[in-house]
């Protein structure tokens, strides 16, 4: 038995979050044992994980650096007899790496987002574990070429494995009205105030439906006010069923500034929903203009 550990943030509602959900749901468990470790909380979605029988640590991190975060990992891995640590998005891919070779187990790192946000001296910090990384794994061509570039490594050392999803019965439901959904978080990468100010100036007849939660959300709810879109946005907040609100919707637009390979556009392609999407991260690699999507 392979026993793998996780380690992420938090399982939230975020894409890197439901990748490692569906990888750890998703393992020959007849081969493989899955473990997940949250820096932060454990996050909404953890107790469905542990009705799987999978065992999920919250290492409560406090904010910025802390040392403890090493050792408690570095337990975790003795204690569970872990062989494989794959980490997840910056503070896991910096932790959980000096965790991993502390003690003394291979570690796999996946990088989801074209992070134009680091400095020069993340990208110093990632260039120095880079030599440390067993395995490293972007989501996309453009996240490859992004960390080769940046990190001055050759694109042979890198491997590219794009997100996947579990495709089951898509749910139709018909209404007399088109229905546009917007899902993720509700923080300023996503693009939410750009869309509102476009669809504000379009004469599209639609129900839009908002799904997710985040710090911006009383902001954008005041824009919806002023730029009286009120009758026609919904806001649903954090929704599990996310696979049946895709089932209803007839166009999903993605207005992000950035993006890795969007899982959330995985999902809509599968219930063949129509995709309006920004030309950012690894979306054109999915989305061909007038083919497939726009």
């Amino acid at each position: 038995m392979i026993n793998v550990l996780y380690v992420i943030w938090s399982l939230g509602l975020g894409g890197a979050e439901q990748v490692v959900i569906s990888l750890a749901r998703g393992l020959d468990k007849s081969r493989f044992r899955p473990f997940i470790a949250c820096l932060n909380d454990e996050g909404r979605f953890a107790e469905e994980l542990k009705k799987d029988g999978i065992e999920v640590f919250s290492l409560n991190k406090v904010k910025g650096i802390d040392l403890s975060v090493v050792p408690k990992l570095v337990k975790i891995i003795r204690e569970n007899d872990i062989n494989i640590v794959h980490t997840h998005l910056w503070g896991a891919n910096f932790w959980g790496r000096f965790a991993a070779n502390a003690a003394k187990v291979p570690v796999v790192v996946t990088e989801h987002n074209v992070d134009v946000w680091k400095t020069p001296f993340h990208f110093l910090i990632d260039r120095w574990l880079f030599g440390r990384t067993d395995r490293f794994i972007a989501v996309s061509e453009t996240v490859r070429d992004f960390y080769s570039r940046k990190l001055g490594v050759s694109k042979d050392r890198m491997q590219v494995v794009y997100n996947g999803i579990a495709v089951g019965q898509p749910i139709r439901i018909k209404e007399g009205e088109k229905v546009i959904a917007v899902i993720g978080r509700l923080v300023p990468q996503k693009g939410h105030a750009f869309f509102f100010e476009a669809f504000a100036k379009s004469d599209l007849a639609a129900k839009v439906l908002i799904v997710g939660d985040g710090p911006l959300e009383e902001s954008l709810k005041s824009q919806v006010i002023n730029l009286k879109l009120e009758d026609s946005v919904k806001f649903l907040g954090f929704r599990k069923d996310v696979r049946e609100i895709l089932g209803k919707t007839d166009i999903l637009v993605l207005p992000s500034s950035r993006e890795g390979l969007p899982i959330v556009l995985l999902e809509a392609m599968a219930v063949g929903a129509i995709v309006l999407a920004t030309a950012v991260g690894g979306t054109p690699e999915l989305v061909e203009d007038g083919v497939n999507g726009f």
